[in-house]
């Protein structure tokens, strides 16, 4: 099980935790930890030189549309190093389903395709979805302007001090 080191909080001690929860069931596993900045090169092989069983990666659906989350992640014409589907996976009807949606301009319709496609996705199971990791950012009273960015930034350019305490 390659997973990073230093990039999500306690990533080597959730590594650690799968390995264990794995070999009560019979399944021994190896670890392998990766600082993150080699770690996407790493993960990001053809089919052909993946070098992995399985890894631990996470992904933020920054734009907060279904389409930045599956698309990317699911689609067969992702696969590394193109894209980000890693895992490889391949699924002729999400194919479909994704490439519809990304076309529908109706809300509804584009809800009803993407939730079908995460239906099978789901149950394929080309991934294990262990956790949301959540997000704490902290300001003093005394500080405005600061914006929180869902890609895990805080952005700090129009940031100023108030008369508040």
């Amino acid at each position: 099980l390659d997973h990073p080191s230093g990039r999500y909080p306690m990533d080597t001690a959730v590594a650690q935790e799968i390995q264990e929860m794995l070999m009560e069931v019979g399944i021994e596993v190896q670890l392998r930890s990766h600082k993150w900045d080699e770690y996407l090169d790493f993960t990001g092989q053809t089919p052909q030189g993946a070098e992995y069983d399985a890894f631990l990666l996470g992904w933020a659906a920054m734009t907060m549309d279904a389409d930045y989350a599956l698309y990317p992640l699911f689609h067969g014409d992702q696969w590394s190093p193109r894209g980000n589907n890693r895992g490889f996976y391949q699924n002729d009807r999400v194919d479909a389903l994704l490439d519809s949606a990304q076309l529908e301009q109706s809300s509804l319709l584009r809800f009803q395709m993407y939730g079908e496609a995460e239906r099978i996705i789901w149950t394929e199971a080309p991934w294990i979805f262990l956790y949301n990791e959540e997000q704490i950012f902290a300001a003093r009273k005394n500080v405005a302007g600061i914006l929180y960015h869902p890609l895990e930034n805080v952005c700090a350019w129009d940031a100023y001090f108030t008369d508040q305490y």
